[in-house]
This record gives structure tokens, sequence and C-alpha cells, in this order.
């Protein structure tokens, strides 16, 4: 397991249990550095820990927030194929201002892990370096994913100057199903993270660098070049599978994770796997995420889970599952 440089196991109760939890208990050991990272303190590990209890005894509550993914733009440079953003998303573009990211930081004082990324480029967001430092100042971990074409000097420093925890790039497989998917090779996204790398080492950053492939019939027999092809660059290499339309059948340990994602315009909705906003519980000015994670909607749409009376955009949401990937929400 490659941990972030200069994370230490006594202080990170993250870093001590996450292999265990991350082999045994969801069989999926890639999870291991990620675990680390969001749940890197003893309150973060017992607040996930619970969450986790509640979901197995299937209870309609929550019990405490973890970590949130919070949209800085839902738009993109880029038109992949297998990305609703520009193939069809009906849902507006919009830009989160920074002023709205400080109310939700003000908002959610005990809150420890901010994802700046949900569907989009989060790099076309030229105050995403300021968000970040907002969060660092207040003592919380953030990550990014990129698609990495804009991954230029001045973007580098600026993300090591502001303080990210993690940044991700996002790879599609071998260079042939990369460019076929996006559009774009993938040599240029090499360099830009081999700089990131550089520039990290020699300034003695602590930030962690992943890269992860969404795993589909079109890339997943390019697993093992993706591994062996990024791990002189990368700390950590995942791969994830791809959402796809097949029934459900089991209930979805989303609801009760204790993440929520808050979407560009501000809106508030349960699931990673909703691009056009179809499942807002609220808006992130109503108040404390918290007073939303146990509000009528979401105990309402947990339940809707327990008793397999499914809401409609949960009914033929599934996950890709090969040897490579399994799903990482149904179990």
């Amino acid at each position: 397991m490659n941990l972030p440089p200069k994370l230490g196991l006594h202080r990170n109760p993250g870093a001590l249990f996450a292999p265990f939890i991350a082999r045994v208990y969801l069989r999926r050991p890639e999870l291991a550095a990620l675990l680390a990272v969001k749940y890197g303190t003893w309150r973060a590990a017992m607040r996930a820990a619970f969450n986790e209890v509640l979901f197995r005894t299937r209870r309609t509550r929550g019990y405490r927030l973890v970590s949130v993914n919070f949209e800085v733009t839902n738009a993109c440079n880029l038109s992949c194929t297998i990305c609703p953003v520009n193939h069809g998303m009906r849902r507006k573009k919009a830009v989160a201002s920074l002023e709205m990211f400080q109310r939700f930081l003000e908002q959610n004082p005990s809150l420890e892990f901010v994802m700046l990324f949900q569907w989009g480029e989060p790099l076309l967001v030229r105050e995403l370096p300021a968000m970040i430092r907002a969060a660092a100042d207040r003592g919380i971990k953030t990550m990014i994913t990129t698609n990495g074409t804009l991954l230029d000097e001045t973007w580098c420093q600026d993300l090591l100057d502001a303080g990210l925890t993690r940044l991700t790039l996002s790879v599609d497989g071998d260079e042939t199903s990369h460019r076929a998917i996006r559009g774009i090779g993938l040599s240029e996204l090499r360099t830009n993270l081999q700089r990131l790398r550089r520039m990290r080492d020699e300034q003695g950053s602590s930030m962690g660098i992943d890269v992860s492939m969404v795993v589909n019939a079109q890339t997943g027999a390019h697993w093992g070049e993706v591994r062996s092809s990024w791990r002189d660059i990368a700390d950590r290499i995942q791969a994830i599978p791809q959402f796809m339309e097949k029934e459900r059948r089991n209930p979805c340990r989303e609801p009760n994770r204790g993440s929520m994602v808050v979407l560009a315009d501000g809106s508030v909705t349960v699931c990673c796997a909703d691009p056009e906003g179809d499942a807002v519980v609220g808006h992130v000015d109503d108040g404390p995420l918290q007073e939303l994670l146990n509000g009528k909607k979401m105990q309402a749409f947990r339940r809707a889970h327990f008793t397999r009376k499914f809401p409609e955009i949960c009914r033929d949401c599934g996950e890709f599952d090969n040897k490579v990937v399994g799903p990482r929400f149904e179990r």
C-alpha cells in the first residue's frame, strides 16, 4: 500500500486500520490509501463505523456526516463517451462561487474531508485554489479528480500552494481506449503528472497523487497495463466500476455512508450517481448538512431501499462487475 508522504500511522487511525477494512471487510484492498485519507482521525473513523452499523441494522437515520462531494462546476473541456456532462446532461452548466463554498464551510465546522469534484472538470474554476486553501485553513482534507489536460506548471504550483491533500488523474485504459473515450492521448497527461510529481517532491509537499481507471467492457482488459505504466508516477492506482443500467436487487449503502453531494448550483443530493440532481434533498444554504442527513427526505430514501421499494432513480442503477472490480455500494 502506498500511503501519502509523511502520513504517520500513530497520528492516523485510518492508516492503521484501512488495510484490514479494505481487504477483509470491503474486499477491495486498493481502497486502503483512500480510506486512510478520508478517515484520518479517530472521530472520522468512528463516525464511519457507526454509519456502517446503522446501515447493517437497517436504520433510517444516519449517524454523522463524514464527507462531502462539492461540485465546483459541471462544465468540462472534454466530451467523454462514458460521461453525461457533454452527452445529454439536462442540468444547466454552473460554477460554484467561493462565497457559497465559504458559507458551506462555516455551516459545517466538524467536516474533515471534501472532494472538490463531482461532474465536470475542476481545473476550469480559477477560484479552486482559494477553495482548497479555505478548507485547509480549517484542517479539512481536500481531493480533486481531473482529466489532466489543464494541469500545467501554473496549476501544479497553485494546487501545491493551496494545500491540496490528493489529486486523482482519470485514465481510461491504454492509449487506444483512452483516445476512443476521451478524444485525447495519454502522452501529454503523463508529462503533466510527471511535472506535478517532480514539483511535489522538490518542494516536500505531502500531496498524494492517484491514477484512477473506470472499468467497463472497453477498458477492463487494459487494467494490467495501466498499473504497470503509471506506477512510477502515481502513489496509488485504483480501478472503479462504471455505473450502468442494471436492475437493483439490494439496498445501496450510499445513503448511509455519511456522505452527501453538493451540486454547483447549491442543490444537495443523496448520491454521486445522480448527474441531473433528481434526488435533491435540500440546498447547501438550508443549514448544516447534518440536518439534511437525517431530514425526512433522507430517511424516506433509506426506508425505500431497506424495503426494496427503490426510488425511480435507483431502480436500474448498477455497477460494472468483473474480475477487476466489483460493486462499491451494493452489498
